[in-house]
């Protein structure tokens, strides 16, 4: 028998998006917001009238992830997550314990007294609502070990995190640093656009016959799926730029769990990614802005995405990026500008017929061809010597 309250997370407030945007990025939303009077007359620093609006995609995003939640439990047990702010706690546990193992974190979490308040949760639902807190944290799909069975059977793919790895090693652990010298090649001291301004998305689409898609996992940023010509473009603009605006960066890059404390997500992932939607793959030319805002427009990207304006949360030394994390992807869709792999069914045809061993078999059939004419060639001089030979040896006589 299941709980009698299946879905906790289902009603989502203004009040529990101020406490969000608190949790995250430590707004200092004033009094009169929060009663949802109008501040832009008394309190003009407020951020919730003028930053709030670029966060839209990202409200969306979490209302369906905590909708999604649904405790199994048996009577008399409690819910790991009774509402949002005990989402907050745990997301505020997570940034705040970046070091500790993920075992050790959750059982410390929910034996707390904010949270125990009778029996603790069921284990399988104390991971469940670590995973949810990961997704709205960091916008990655994560599960337990115990639990990744589960849900690549619902049709989803989580990446594990272990409970013996903490959360810095787990970010570590799915974003390898790859550099490629190509992709920052410097010319007198300063650094080359290279083959970066090969890779704009309008490119993509007519040379590679790729089809650009969104996704809310920014695991999946410019992932390539050859077979059905897929590239995923993580596309909440309005997230990343919190999450670097919050890391103050005017200050050093500090240490990862530093870093997640500030901005929760690594400053320099952020960065990149950021980098490769403004600079990359839509720069400022008619052709990539027009593709654009046909995406935001017809496949719901983020609005965010249309701004160009990177000078309030970039240091100095980050007017130009260095790409670590996503290096490797980026030479895959450079691969596939100079090599496009066959997309429609004429080129596919053509493309199975191109191998080397049909191409030996043309040449074999074309051998064969030239051999049956010259025998038949052959036939036909030697029946004409013997019909000369015949007129010569019986001519006819004249009348």
């Amino acid at each position: 028998m299941l709980h009698n309250q299946p879905f906790p997370l289902s009603s989502c407030s203004d009040r529990d998006l101020h406490h969000l945007c608190e949790c995250l990025w430590r707004w200092e939303i004033c009094v009169d917001c929060k009663a949802g009077t109008d501040t832009l007359r008394h309190n003009p620093s407020c951020p919730w009238p003028t930053r709030a609006a670029k966060l839209s995609r990202f409200f969306e995003y979490y209302k369906v992830v905590t909708r999604s939640y649904i405790p199994e439990l048996l009577p008399g047990d409690c819910p790991a997550l009774r509402s949002h702010d005990d989402l907050f706690h745990l997301i505020s546990a997570l940034k705040e314990k970046a070091d500790i193992p993920r075992g050790e974190l959750t059982k410390s979490h929910f034996d707390g007294p904010h949270v125990n308040k009778g029996n603790p949760p069921p284990q399988s639902d104390q991971n469940r609502a670590v995973d949810l807190a990961v997704r709205v944290m960091l916008m990655i799909n994560c599960a337990v070990d115990d639990q990744s069975l589960g849900l690549l059977e619902s049709g989803v793919a989580p990446l594990t995190w272990r409970n013996d790895e903490t959360l810095c090693q787990f970010l570590k652990k799915i974003f390898p640093q790859e550099q490629y010298q190509i992709l920052d090649a410097k010319t007198d001291g300063k650094r080359s656009p290279g083959i970066k301004t090969l890779l704009t998305a309008s490119r993509l689409k007519s040379i590679a016959r790729l089809t650009i898609e969104p996704t809310n996992d920014i695991r999946d940023h410019l992932r390539l799926t050859q077979r059905t010509g897929v590239v995923l473009i993580y596309h909440h603009v309005g997230f990343l730029i919190e999450s670097l605006t919050s890391g103050h960066p005017s200050s050093p890059v500090g240490s990862l769990e530093q870093e997640i404390r500030r901005g929760n997500i690594p400053r320099q992932l952020a960065l990149e990614t950021l980098d490769s939607l403004q600079r990359v793959l839509f720069p400022a030319d008619i052709n990539s802005r027009q593709l654009l805002r046909t995406l935001v427009a017809k496949s719901s990207f983020d609005p965010a995405c249309l701004s160009l304006d990177w000078t309030t949360y970039r240091s100095e030394n980050e007017q130009e990026v260095e790409y670590r994390y996503l290096s490797a992807r980026l030479m895959d869709l450079y691969e596939e500008i100079l090599n496009p792999r066959p997309r429609s069914t004429l080129e596919k045809w053509a493309e199975r017929r191109s191998g080397a061993r049909h191409v030996m078999i043309a040449i074999l059939v074309g051998v064969i061809i030239a051999i049956i004419l010259g025998l038949l060639a052959l036939m036909v001089s030697v029946f004409q010597a013997w019909i000369a030979y015949q007129a010569w040896k019986h001519p006819v006589a004249n009348p």
